[in-house]
């Protein structure tokens, strides 16, 4: 038997929230959450690495940034700080320097709007990317992927707009098209373009690992 695959679960209320949360909190906290390991669910928290994983270089002014970051998530209650691996020498993220590593550990978060699944994969995806701003290009795949949902006999695509995209994320439509063209070109997401009776273009979208299943429904195989 093949190994089985491992997801990051992300509560689909946090990322709905643009008000209270930003987009660099959100991939971020994706992130985090993503490398805890399985001896006490923390994850080794450093500004020079984060930095890098978003795209930036490890200049000062970054790492003082990724710092913010953290700092802002310890003030909305999502991350606690430690200097050890056991977690027992808490340390405010205020206080922490940029130059050592640290030790996070998350407050789940759990609401009432449900949780989406996102592979160890397309995480792996993500911060291989050699680009700035994933934290917008992670909101854009999130708003869209979320919509599927994850059972036997829900539809394995989504054909949300670029409107309600924007509207939802508040990012605007010229750079979420740049996006969705980045992600189609690193296989973290699939879509096709699609003109229906002569009226608007219509996108629809799915998981890359999904993709074979919306091309046999956008173009079924003729019937012999």
């Amino acid at each position: 038997m093949g190994e089985k695959e491992q997801f990051v679960m992300i509560d689909n209320g946090f990322m709905a929230n643009v008000e209270t949360y930003n987009s660099r909190e959100q991939f971020i906290f994706f992130i985090l959450k993503g490398l805890a390991n399985n001896m006490n669910n923390a994850s080794m928290v450093d500004t020079e690495t984060i930095a890098d994983i978003m795209g930036l270089s490890s200049h000062s002014k970054n790492r003082l940034a990724m710092q913010n970051t953290l700092v802002s998530l310890e003030e909305k209650k999502l991350l606690l700080l430690y200097k050890d691996l056991m977690l027992t020498q808490p340390i405010s993220a205020k206080d922490m320097k940029t130059t050592k590593l640290y030790y996070g550990k998350l407050v789940d978060v759990r609401g009432e709007h449900g949780f989406t699944k996102i592979s160890y994969k397309v995480l792996h995806k993500f911060v291989g990317l050699k680009e700035k701003y994933k934290d917008l290009m992670f909101s854009i795949y999130f708003n869209i992927i979320q919509r599927i949902y994850d059972t036997d006999k829900s539809l394995d695509y989504s054909y949300a707009t670029i409107e309600t995209v924007e509207v939802e994320t508040g990012i605007n439509r010229k750079t979420i098209m740049k996006y969705l063209s980045i992600m189609k070109e690193n296989k973290i997401i699939y879509y096709e373009t699609i003109s229906e009776n002569s009226k608007k273009d219509k996108n629809y979208y799915s998981r890359w690992e999904d993709r074979q299943e919306l091309i046999n429904f956008l173009h079924p195989p003729s019937e012999i």
